[in-house]
């Protein structure tokens, strides 16, 4: 039986959410909820660089955790933990519930980070709130209310391009819920992301139509050299509320192209986003996601090239109930033929087991599978968030995040990357007082590489800058372990030196038990990378490095 997340065209859009408290990738971290009833992966998002380390981090939302209030974890894209929260200010606020990426906008070099609140009441019970903070600190640097009871303003979040010349990123902030146009017609702001001061508003054209429910960011479509942005309406009537996109000009907030779906309630356009080039015409592509079509909820994706003119691809749900565009998402280009592919969401999928939930690599180029992710358990839900198209690891291929509310105890996520990577983990973290070991698979190609000897080496101080080893670079920054490693196959690690299978592959692990006790490893993240030798010493291959970080 599917139970897929089901979006009612009338007021309060997200009323059920506010009243519940194969493949050539490989999964780089797993990450679990605190606690049951968080709502952990409410929103996902990538963050920016908030730590100062030059690689992208990113954001999770629990929106009913903190006692009520909502909290968000931005977490270190290079070693998967917290780096610090940012925490509601008032109970049963939805604080989470929207999250956008801003860019450095004080000038310390780090990003800065949006957080809707749409069940705030400034301005009358509802009427929503949206928070900006330092991602340097935590700092709350501005808070931008709705402007009427009930509008749910920060429903929806998007960081724009830079709009009013100061060089910095804008904000377009969705109100699903105000009634310019006749109740829960929906609207817009969009205001600088320096200070949050309003640049102007766009409203919903009708009734229900929920404009404004999703965002997405886009170069410059029309030419007039500032960047543009598409605005959901996925209860815009036709077709009795078909949904409708629509494309609007960043310089002045025109109206440049309308798109509208063509079945009755699917939700069309409730999730949208920028594929990149998918067709190599220079522009930015158009993803959007309609869920739930006539058809049982299988649900469907579009992708629109030339200005949201050109239909490119219409991708149809494998089965009734999958709830395939519940989310989409760049994906970066997997392929490596140097078009954009995508991803899309399918959190009702049974393939893999009941709700298991999906997320689905499709080429740019011809529409075909690249490969699917699967939820790991029952009622999982895997696809229900997701983000894309950023490095966060540092590998150098675009990294996808998603979320599964329904795994485990308390909800889980996923940062995946969207190339096979050499050396990869069980586990990013474990503790010392559970002595706990990280397992490490090596994996090379056994035509190339079967037989041959490998060093497993390591690093304290980072991935940068690489170290030359064998006459490669080796993604781990030079440092007494490095050294220490490049000297000893004992230690913590197991199996460090060693040869590949006939498959080209080699288990090794991390052995916390093995540390010395006298020392303060508490905190600290080591990284591993293996090489790849002949029997002169040179480096044939280099994989990518994983890291490990110690808990008390």
């Amino acid at each position: 039986m599917h139970r897929a997340t089901t979006l009612t065209c009338v007021s309060i859009a997200f009323a059920a959410a506010a009243s519940s408290s194969a493949s050539a990738q490989t999964k780089i971290f797993q990450l679990a909820g605190v606690s049951a009833g968080d709502a952990f992966g409410a929103a996902a998002s990538r963050a920016g660089d908030v730590d100062g380390d030059g690689l992208i981090d990113f954001a999770l939302a629990s929106t009913q955790g903190g006692g009520g209030k909502g909290y968000v974890d931005l977490f270190s894209g290079l070693r998967g933990t917290p780096i610090r929260t940012l925490t509601g200010s008032g109970v049963a606020e939805d604080f989470g519930a929207a999250l956008a990426d801003l860019g450095d906008l004080d000038g310390d070099g780090r990003g800065e980070v949006a957080v809707g609140a749409p069940l705030a009441s400034p301005n009358g019970t509802g009427s929503g709130r949206v928070d900006v903070f330092a991602g340097a600190t935590g700092a709350l640097l501005y808070s931008l209310g709705g402007d009427f009871a009930g509008d749910h303003f920060g429903f929806a979040l998007a960081r724009l391009g830079d709009l009013d010349g100061d060089g910095l990123a804008e904000l377009a902030i969705g109100a699903v819920d105000a009634d310019p146009n006749g109740t829960s017609s929906g609207s817009v702001r969009v205001v600088s992301g320096k200070n949050g001061a309003k640049l102007y508003t766009l409203d919903g054209a009708s009734a229900n139509a929920l404009f404004g429910f999703a965002l997405a960011a886009l170069d410059d479509q029309d030419g007039d050299g500032v960047a543009d942005f598409a605005v959901g309406a996925p209860c815009a009537p036709g077709a009795q509320q078909a949904g409708s996109v629509r494309l609007v000009s960043g310089a002045i907030g025109a109206s440049l192209q309308t798109q509208r779906g063509g079945f009755a309630r699917a939700g069309y356009g409730s999730a949208r986003a920028n594929a990149g080039d998918v067709d190599g015409d220079g522009l930015d592509d158009v993803l959007l996601g309609a869920p739930q079509t006539q058809k049982q909820k299988r649900g469907y994706l579009q992708v629109w090239t030339t200005g949201l003119t050109n239909l490119q691809w219409d991708i149809a749900g494998d089965s009734n109930g999958d709830a395939f565009g519940s989310s989409v998402a760049a994906a970066g280009d997997p392929d490596g033929n140097g078009l954009a592919d995508f991803a899309v969401g399918a959190p009702g999928d049974d393939d893999a087991g009941a709700e298991c939930g999906s997320v689905r690599v499709l080429s740019g180029i011809s529409g075909q599978a690249l490969f699917t992710q699967f939820g790991v358990s029952t009622g999982a839900k895997l696809g229900q968030r997701l983000d894309g198209g950023f490095d966060a690891s540092g590998d150098g291929a675009s990294d996808l995040l998603a979320s599964a509310p329904g795994e485990g105890a308390n909800g889980a996520a996923r940062l995946v990357s969207t190339t096979v990577l050499s050396l990869s983990t069980d586990v990013h973290t474990v503790s010392l007082a559970a002595l706990g070991k990280q397992s490490l698979t090596l994996s090379a190609d056994p035509f190339l590489f079967a037989g041959k000897d490998y060093a497993l080496l390591g690093s304290m101080k980072g991935i940068t800058p690489n170290t030359t080893f064998g006459g490669l670079s080796l993604p781990l920054a030079f440092d007494r372990y490095f050294l220490y490693t490049t000297r000893n196959v004992s230690g913590p690690m197991t199996s460090a030196r060693g040869k590949l299978d006939a498959n080209g592959r080699a288990s090794a692990a991390f052995d916390s038990n093995v540390l010395p006790t006298h020392l303060p490893f508490a905190g600290q993240t080591f990284f591993h990378a293996f090489a790849i030798t002949d029997a002169s010493g040179q480096s044939l291959f280099v994989s990518n490095a994983v890291p490990i970080t110690i808990l008390p």
